[in-house]
């Protein structure tokens, strides 16, 4: 049996993995959105400086445009 404190390093690398796992799909439901509207992507890093001044330029019906602003908003607090 493992010590408590391996038990709990486990713990928080698995949870880590939680993390980025679901930042991934975050990221990957942005870049869906941006498709499913004909968008296309002329920067190497959406999430970087040059592609956040892309996002907030776009036109997006409301619905779309919240869930774009709250995912945005989870990767960023998951980072």
């Amino acid at each position: 049996m493992p010590t408590p404190g391996v038990r709990a390093e486990r713990e928080r690398a698995r949870f880590r993995q939680h993390l980025i796992h679901h930042r991934t799909a975050l990221k990957n439901r942005i870049h869906s959105t941006l498709m499913s509207f004909g968008y296309t992507v002329p920067v190497t890093d959406l999430f970087g400086i040059a592609g956040r001044e892309l996002l907030a330029r776009l036109e997006l019906p409301e619905a779309w445009a919240t869930s774009l602003t709250t995912s945005l908003a989870m990767v960023d607090e998951s980072r």
